[in-house]
């Protein structure tokens, strides 16, 4: 995705969209078509992702939501930015899960380690406007 966005036409266009969509709009990028392409594309990987997640996972509705967790921890890794930071973040996410996961003691914590790591980013993020203010 990243070279995607970077290197092609379309990617140049949906950043200029994402950026200045007033300007974008004026140079004659065709910003519905876009935009809709961005959410088609965007619908169409997350639903192949769930539909191959989902045959891991217990049939029940409610399994499925807490898949958000986790890929939030790593958009926050990512700091909503980055997409390679997030998939590194993704990585970490399920590597620190599937550890806590093997440890008898930490099984049963399992499905907090995305809240934990969450916490944890969102804490290390804030901490310059925290010391800032404190000196």
């Amino acid at each position: 995705m990243g070279w995607v966005l970077s290197s092609t036409r379309v990617g140049t266009q949906v950043r200029a969209i994402s950026e200045l969509p007033v300007v974008a709009e004026l140079l004659g990028v065709p910003l519905f078509a876009r935009t809709a392409l961005v959410w088609g594309f965007t619908g169409l990987v997350s639903a192949v992702g769930m539909i191959v997640v989902a045959s891991n996972l217990p049939r029940s509705f409610s399994s499925l939501g807490f898949l958000i967790f986790p890929a939030m921890a790593a958009a926050l890794i990512g700091a909503f930015r980055s997409l390679s930071l997030a998939l590194v973040g993704g990585v970490l996410v399920g590597v620190v899960e599937a550890v806590s996961s093997y440890r008898s003691t930490w099984a049963e914590y399992r499905g907090a380690v995305p809240f934990l790591i969450a916490l944890a980013v969102l804490l290390w993020t804030q901490r310059h406007e925290v010391w800032d203010a404190a000196r």
